[in-house]
């Protein structure tokens, strides 16, 4: 019985942990609104869109057909959606050399229409945000919005704007800031946001898009699936949406792993918790049974039934007692084995570690009642005339 106690303890511990650290990440800001939002992907064959060209005017056609569709409140298109993977870059600051030992961390590049941050509902911060379809001729200055981490890290002083920097990618061209947005948790909801800098799609056209449409307050958008494939047809039959999912579905399966976690250490802790209940009811009422003359003397000579209860509840909590003690001390071993797992809360979480123990005791109670109410019921006569 104590054995299965520590071992309830030790799994309820980690089913708190996880859980916590399950719940905390569910309440992380991930820097956009998810809800309301269709998503998919295609790719342009090389065949049919062999040049920039062709794949700014498919964009274009696409995304045009798609605003003016009812029910559907913004569009965007990007190379890549959020939790999705990285797409990083170097780059130079204009007028701030690198020195030799200087090594400046990666910007994650973002090619986006300039729809798509409104439709994911990033808010800006200052500047605004991209504009026009990025297509405005040749001689058209270079716009790119970045986010508040890499405005904070290289413009302190918060004088980002207007300043021109320069991503060393298919098309390495200062660029200048035009606007900064809020962090988006591009990587993970789990991974703090990094550098992050949105250029306009049509001026670096990738052939790999990923679609996002938002749908009017109080509408489904997985019902704009066959109007968005419908437009997709008429732009290009031979494309297929592919991938097609809720915004809301991607952020819950970047987090699936530790929901699955948190589930099978709970289903765990939980059958440890019954194994453990049964082993104390087991235990105190196979005593009461083998204590039965004991009972009757007892109360022959005048002990309470409040006495014999509190005689036989001890008998279980001192059991639990000693799982409780052992429990704790492989916890604490759990515990710094789980800490680089935990998102959010502190392996040494005390509050865990204390409401675990409570709601050891409080099972503990419970299993041993029963007995122990059936050991006041000993008739003192019938208990000694057995003898």
């Amino acid at each position: 019985v104590v054995g299965q106690v520590a071992v309830a303890l030790v799994l309820l511990v980690g089913a708190g942990l996880f859980t916590k650290s399950f719940l905390a990440l569910r309440a992380v800001d991930a820097g956009f609104t998810p809800e309301g939002v269709l998503t998919g992907k295609l790719v342009l064959p090389s065949a049919r869109y062999p040049d920039a060209a062709h794949k700014v005017a498919f964009q274009r056609e696409l995304l045009g057909r798609l605003q003016s569709l009812p029910g559907v409140e913004a569009v965007g298109v990007t190379n890549l959606l959020p939790l999705g993977g990285r797409s990083d870059s170097s780059f130079d600051i204009e007028g701030r050399p690198q020195a030799p030992d200087e090594v400046w961390p990666a910007v994650e590049f973002r090619a986006v229409s300039p729809g798509y941050l409104r439709t994911l509902r990033v808010t800006p911060r200052q500047g605004h945000l991209l504009e026009g379809d990025g297509t405005e001729g040749p001689d058209a200055p270079w716009q790119v919005v970045i986010n508040k981490t890499f405005a904070d890290l290289y413009w302190p002083q918060g004088d980002a704007l207007g300043q021109r920097l320069k991503l060393h990618w298919d098309t390495a061209q200062w660029t200048t800031v035009v606007g900064i947005v809020d962090d988006v948790r591009e990587w993970g909801l789990d991974t703090p946001a990094r550098p992050a800098a949105y250029y306009p799609a049509a001026k670096v056209p990738t052939p790999f898009l990923a679609l996002a449409v938002r749908a009017k307050s109080g509408g489904s958008p997985e019902a704009l699936r066959t109007a968005i494939e419908a437009e997709l047809r008429a732009v290009d039959g031979n494309l297929a949406l592919y991938a097609v999912a809720p915004l809301t579905r991607l952020v819950d399966e970047s987090i699936s792993s530790r929901q699955v976690s948190a589930l099978l250490m709970g289903l765990f802790a939980g059958t440890a918790l019954l194994l453990a209940a049964l082993g104390i009811s087991g235990v105190i009422g196979y005593s009461v049974a083998q204590r039965t003359r004991e009972m009757g003397i007892r109360m022959a000579l005048g002990a309470s039934r409040t006495r014999v209860l509190t005689l036989v509840l001890g008998q279980g909590l001192r059991l639990t007692a000693l799982g409780v003690v052992l429990g704790l001390g492989l916890s604490l071993g759990l515990a710094r084995l789980l800490d680089a797992m935990l998102y959010g809360v502190a392996a040494y979480d005390g509050w865990t570690f204390a409401g675990v123990a409570l709601l050891l005791g409080t099972v503990a109670v419970l299993a041993a009642w029963l007995p122990a109410r059936r050991a006041t019921r000993v008739d003192p006569a019938i208990a000694l005339r057995a003898e």
